[in-house]
């Protein structure tokens, strides 16, 4: 990616979505292909996590509870719960367990078994809001790209102008899928504009860093050459895409350079001592 060139008077996008409730797992595999992206990045949800999905869906007059691991095998115990103004009343109901590589439910009471089973299947083959968010994200982490919210709260993204290709494609896919993408361009017009764009991008950056310093919270000289080796690649990645986009952070970009250069810092002296 060039450098971030602002004399256009383009600086990027602001994004904001909206996404359906649920969506089939194979309209949102569809729905990444005719948007040019990867339909891999809509990955299978594990036999273990749609069963817990599916018990949540159980726990109505249920308290379910996680007992134990044998092998591949994960058993929950169903206990029936019963209030009134007086008192609270349990009863086991039945133990349920799932071979978490097949995916095969046992349990001895066929109603509970079905209800499972059929519960599993559903989670499955569906994808919630949640984790279609979470696949948005994903997309543009592996595109290398910027969101940078605009505000705290989140649900509002700058995404600069590098990436107006992926905002695209984000826009196709959520329409295959039946959601809704907004956008609003943001060009140079005034000085309260570019400080803005600056702000939240030194945010953005410094939201980074500290990343980088938590996850080197525990490095030292006897930590794996190969994690060693991802970190280092980490400060020189954020020094990189500092420079990338030194225009858009305007005053902050020296600043940005210097919080950057101690976190560095601070890696040479925990491989150092």
């Amino acid at each position: 990616m060039e450098r971030t060139n602002t004399s256009s008077g383009l600086l990027g996008t602001i994004v904001t979505w909206k996404v359906p409730t649920s969506v089939p797992f194979k309209v949102l595999r569809e729905g990444l292909g005719e948007a040019g992206l990867d339909p891999d990045m809509a990955q299978e949800l594990a036999p273990y996590y749609a069963l817990c999905r599916a018990l949540n869906d159980m726990k109505k007059g249920r308290v379910i509870r996680k007992l134990r691991r044998e092998d591949n095998k994960i058993f929950f115990q169903l206990t029936r719960e019963h209030l009134d103004p007086q008192e609270a009343t349990y009863r086991r109901e039945a133990e349920l367990s799932i071979d978490t590589n097949t995916g095969v439910i046992e349990c001895l009471k066929p109603r509970i078994k079905q209800k499972a089973e059929d519960l599993l299947a559903e989670h499955q083959a569906t994808r919630t809001a949640s984790d279609v968010t979470y696949l948005l994200f994903r997309i543009y982490k592996i595109h290398e790209a910027d969101l940078i919210a605009i505000r705290e709260q989140g649900g509002a993204y700058f995404v600069p102008k590098d990436y107006a290709k992926l905002v695209r494609q984000t826009r196709a896919l959520l329409d295959a899928i039946g959601g809704k993408l907004r956008t609003f361009d943001v060009r140079l017009g005034s000085d309260d504009t570019a400080e803005s764009i600056a702000e939240s991008m030194s945010d953005h950056f410094e939201g980074l860093v500290e990343q980088f310093k938590e996850s080197c919270e525990s490095i030292t000289t006897e930590t794996r050459t190969d994690v060693q080796t991802r970190r280092w690649e980490t400060v020189a990645g954020l020094k990189q895409k500092m420079e990338l986009y030194r225009g858009l952070l305007s005053g902050y970009a020296d600043h940005i350079g210097d919080v950057i250069e101690e976190a560095e810092k601070e890696l040479i002296h925990k491989l150092k001592s």
